[in-house]
């Protein structure tokens, strides 16, 4: 949502996880959670925070 936000345009959930990385595509395909080393990683390698 909030890289919907940033780009000013929809993006389906496997499209933002192709931006964020590898890691984070993985996570979420293979329907695990996040965990709390990798929670504050997200933000800036999603580029919403720099």
């Amino acid at each position: 949502m909030l890289i919907s936000w940033r780009d000013q345009t929809s993006h389906t959930i496997e499209d933002a996880m192709n931006t964020v990385g590898e890691i984070y595509r993985r996570i979420f395909l293979n329907n695990e959670g996040l965990s709390a080393s990798k929670k504050n990683d997200l933000p800036f390698s999603s580029r919403v925070i720099r």
